[in-house]
C-alpha cells in the first residue's frame, strides 16, 4: 500500500514537473508573439515600407480630381487656393489639413527612425564615425544613435 502511494506520488509529481515546463515553453511563446518591440527591430524595413506605402495610397485616395487639372495638389486638399483661384475652401478643409499634417509628422517620424537606424548601423560597420557624425549632427534635433 506504502509502495503504491509513493508511485501515485511520483507519477503526480513528474506530471506537475511537466506541465510546469509546458507552461514555461507557452509564456516563452507568448512573450515572443506580443514582443513590438522585438517584431520593429527585427522587421523595421518592412514596417517603414508598409507606412509609406500605406501613405501613399491614402494619399491617392484622398486626391480629388479637378477639372482645370489631371490631379490635385496637396495645397488645394488642405483648402490653401493659388492666388489666381477663386476656389474658396469647403466645409472638409480644415479636416483635410489636419489629417495633412499628421502624415507628415508620422512622416518625419518615420524618417526619423530609419535615419536613426542607418545611422546605428554605419556606427557599427566604420569605427570612429560616431566621433565624427556627432559633431556634424549637432544642429539637428531628432536623429541619434542608438
Amino acid at each position: 500500500m506504502d509502495d503504491k502511494t509513493n508511485e501515485i506520488k511520483q507519477r503526480i509529481d513528474a506530471e506537475r514537473e511537466k506541465l510546469g515546463r509546458n507552461f514555461d515553453e507557452i509564456e516563452d511563446r507568448v512573450r515572443g508573439a506580443t514582443d513590438l518591440k522585438g517584431f520593429f527591430n527585427k522587421n523595421t524595413g518592412l514596417i517603414l515600407g508598409s507606412a509609406v506605402a500605406g501613405g501613399y495610397l491614402l494619399s491617392k485616395a484622398l486626391t480629388r480630381q479637378s477639372a482645370s487639372s489631371p490631379t490635385a495638389s496637396l495645397a488645394q486638399l488642405s483648402g490653401a487656393t493659388p492666388l489666381h483661384s477663386t476656389r474658396t475652401p469647403g466645409p472638409m478643409s480644415r479636416h483635410t489639413r489636419q489629417i495633412s499634417e499628421t502624415f507628415d509628422n508620422i512622416v518625419e517620424g518615420l524618417i526619423a527612425v530609419g535615419a536613426g537606424k542607418l545611422v546605428s548601423a554605419i556606427t557599427k560597420a566604420l569605427p570612429g564615425f560616431e566621433q565624427e557624425y556627432r559633431p556634424a549632427n549637432r544642429g539637428q534635433e531628432s536623429t541619434t544613435i542608438h
